[in-house]
């Protein structure tokens, strides 16, 4: 669901300037908290150009049109996103941002891992030809954890729960939850 407000309009942080989507898949995204509201920021740096593979030229350098955000799945219950451009249509050699944020605080409820795939749409001038390639990011996930109690809970040695790798497939970090 995507989530329309007034009130929260982000800004793309500065400190990213070489063409890419911040944080990158080592840093994540930050946990979130039982009763605590989330709102982060995704930078979006789209490069000027870019090199693609053409038939009967090889690699040759082309030009951003734009980038796309399509769509934010998986997110938690009451989670949405905004972004600055408005319509989610970052052009070539710009920034701008996407901002996820909670209506409701998380509950008890809501605690877990929330792996999230994000469509987008890169369009690249081939020849004069726009030219649109979709693409998933899968590699974001959100933990909403409960921020009562500080330290180890209590081992029960009668049992034990593996549960699935994230991402997966794996591309360079993963996550094992027990």
């Amino acid at each position: 669901a995507i989530l329309f407000s007034g009130y929260s309009q982000c800004v793309p942080d500065p400190q990213f300037t070489i063409g890419g989507i911040y944080p990158d898949s080592a840093s994540n995204l930050p946990t979130a908290y039982v009763g605590v509201a989330y709102d982060e920021v995704i930078t979006v740096v789209v490069p000027l150009d870019t090199i693609v593979e053409i038939p009967f030229f090889g690699p040759t350098l082309v030009p951003f049109v734009d980038i796309t955000l399509d769509n934010v799945n998986g997110l938690p219950p009451n989670f949405g996103y905004t972004c600055s451009p408005s319509n989610c249509v970052f052009l070539g050699d710009s920034e701008g941002c996407v901002n996820l944020t909670s209506s409701v605080n998380p509950t008890a409820s809501d605690i877990g891992v929330y792996p999230l795939t994000i469509d987008v749409t890169a369009t690249v001038d081939v020849l004069g030809t726009p030219t649109p390639q979709s693409q998933t990011i899968d590699y974001y996930f959100i933990e909403i954890v409960d921020q009562g109690g500080v330290g180890i809970g209590t081992y029960n040695s009668e049992s034990f729960e593996l549960k699935t790798i994230f991402p997966n497939p794996v591309v360079d970090n993963s996550r094992i939850q027990f």
